[in-house]
């Protein structure tokens, strides 16, 4: 992930003792969720950090590649909602100017 915030979510894993949940078999679901997110992580624009994390979670905690996953994700979807909503200011911002 992108600097501060994947220090900060690589510290979480290493440091949160795990959950009860964490233990539950993996769904057909959940795989399919997961080889699916890995295909588009192949594919992103932030795929080297993306994989650099999970492969820093797996190091740090192997038990725990589900919650690094997950993190990852949302971490994925935190940055490109991110830049959704500045680029429409941006866009706004000049149809205000143009007027």
């Amino acid at each position: 992930m992108q600097g501060y915030w994947g220090a900060r979510s690589l510290d979480l894993l290493r440091t949160v003792k795990s959950h009860w949940t964490s233990a539950c078999r993996i769904s057909f679901t959940e795989l399919r969720a997961f080889l699916l997110s890995l295909v588009g992580r192949t594919f992103s624009s932030c795929s080297p950090s993306s994989w650099g994390f999970l492969l820093k979670g797996l190091v740090a905690r192997p038990r725990r590649l589900a919650e690094a996953v997950t993190m990852a994700v949302k971490g994925h979807h935190y940055f490109r909602m991110t830049r959704i909503v500045l680029e429409g200011r941006s866009q706004n911002s000049e149809s205000v100017v143009m007027r």
